[in-house]
């Protein structure tokens, strides 16, 4: 069900309006570890109408990416000015990406985070984050609640990417971008040449934008990519998206040659800089 995450749920109302309460979880987190995706969930809504906080931890580097899920219609992407406060630390400024296909039940938006960012979720009891302009309100999580018996699951947010780390880490070197021997023969591709002028988001290039995201992508024993996932964050959400949205649809590897002879999984990592040229 969660195949696709990344984002956070910020709410159109009027900047009139009181600040919300904070939103008390309604179930315990859930770690789901898989080859193709690591991710922690969190519900704050109901089984009827549900309303999830999401967790990606990378696979390699340091970004963690903030999902908050819930049911809607049809939603076109696009990218608002957000601030996200942990308890009373210092808000952090960033971008969200909100979006929502034709196909698929949940309505989406992501934030990803640096390191320095984020590093106040392991403490903090709730956090909010507050869109810019008279249409957004802020939103704000109680992270433990009554129902948060269960620390011991989820000890950390990078609890999630420990089973992708098995996978994608051991052919690369963290900060590395190139595999380290560890099977054969690694996956052999050229992502740059699947990128052109026509990718550039269109709200990234109206808005002037750039940045330079890296991702890490997981190869399976076909030679096609199971996981993308932002490591080192441009700071812009719409070109971190297309970044790997771009690579999932478009890369093919060779794959890569394990120890014993067949095709093996394999990891790649990857920067692509998005810039303007007047």
């Amino acid at each position: 069900m969660f195949a696709r995450l990344l984002m956070f749920s910020a709410i159109a109302r009027s900047a009139a309006a009181p600040a919300a309460e904070p939103r008390q979880p309604t179930g315990q987190w859930v770690a789901d570890f898989d080859v193709s995706q690591c991710i922690a969930y969190r519900n704050y809504g109901t089984e009827e109408d549900p309303l999830y906080l999401v967790l990606k931890a990378p696979p390699l580097g340091s970004a963690m990416q903030l999902v908050v899920m819930r049911k809607g219609g049809y939603m076109a992407a696009h990218q608002a000015d957000v601030a996200i406060t942990f308890d009373g630390h210092p808000p952090f400024r960033t971008t969200i990406l909100g979006f929502k296909p034709h196909t698929g039940k949940y309505r989406s938006y992501l934030i990803n985070l640096p390191p320095a960012a984020f590093a106040p979720f392991r403490s903090a009891r709730s956090l909010a984050i507050e869109g810019a302009g008279s249409a957004h309100r802020a939103v704000r999580f109680e992270k433990h609640g009554p129902v948060d018996a269960d620390r011991g699951t989820m000890r950390s947010p990078a609890t999630a990417g420990m089973e992708h780390r098995r996978y994608a880490s051991r052919n690369l070197a963290r900060g590395a971008s190139r595999p380290q021997p560890a099977a054969q023969e690694p996956a052999k591709g050229n992502i740059r040449s699947l990128f052109n002028g026509d990718d550039y988001p269109g709200v990234a290039l109206s808005d002037g934008h750039e940045g330079t995201t890296t991702a890490a992508v997981l190869i399976d024993e076909q030679g096609r990519v199971a996981d993308c996932t932002v490591v080192e964050t441009s700071g812009v959400a719409v070109l971190d998206a297309q970044t790997c949205a771009v690579m999932k649809e478009r890369a093919r590897f060779k794959p890569a040659v394990g120890l014993d002879g067949r095709p093996a999984k394999d990891g790649h990592l990857q920067r692509i800089s998005w810039r303007l040229y007047l």
